[in-house]
């Protein structure tokens, strides 16, 4: 659902650092060999077809993937 104001410049800005945060944090993810690694043995297993992805959203591995994509940036010292 979009609010209200969702053409308003203040809402369209708002969202578009909000992407950006989480575009970075999706680059630094991607960029990850660990990443790479468990993404190539969900591959391996047959984990990335669509008909498996009931067992693929269950998988703890997968499960790290979407935290890792998700975490929030470091805090400045």
């Amino acid at each position: 659902m979009l609010p209200d104001d969702y053409r308003s410049p203040e809402f369209q800005e708002k969202l578009a650092k909000k992407l950006a945060r989480a575009g970075g944090r999706m680059e630094a993810a991607l960029n990850d060999p660990r990443l790479h690694e468990t993404v190539r043995e969900l591959r391996k297993e047959g984990l990335l077809k669509n008909d498996q992805l009931p067992k693929l959203i269950l998988d703890p591995r997968f499960l790290k993937i979407i935290d890792r994509a998700l975490e929030p940036p470091p805090s400045p010292p």
